[in-house]
């Protein structure tokens, strides 16, 4: 039986549009002591606050 759905060139197997695969955002809460501790960590790396708590979220979830 043939697939109703037209799928475009652009998806993957499991049916995800390649054009969909872009940086995602997310807003979390954290104490007062933790910002201090990444602001700190942040400005002696020379990134961004957000730059540094996507790369600790990279290294600590790495992909399977």
């Amino acid at each position: 039986m043939m697939d109703s759905v037209k799928r475009s060139s652009n998806t993957t197997a499991s049916g995800v549009s390649t054009l969909q695969r872009h940086p995602q955002r997310i807003s979390i809460t954290v104490s007062w002591a933790l910002h201090q501790r990444l602001t700190n960590a942040s400005d002696h790396e020379g990134r961004s606050l957000s730059n540094l708590a996507a790369h600790l979220l990279e290294v600590s979830c790495p992909a399977t």
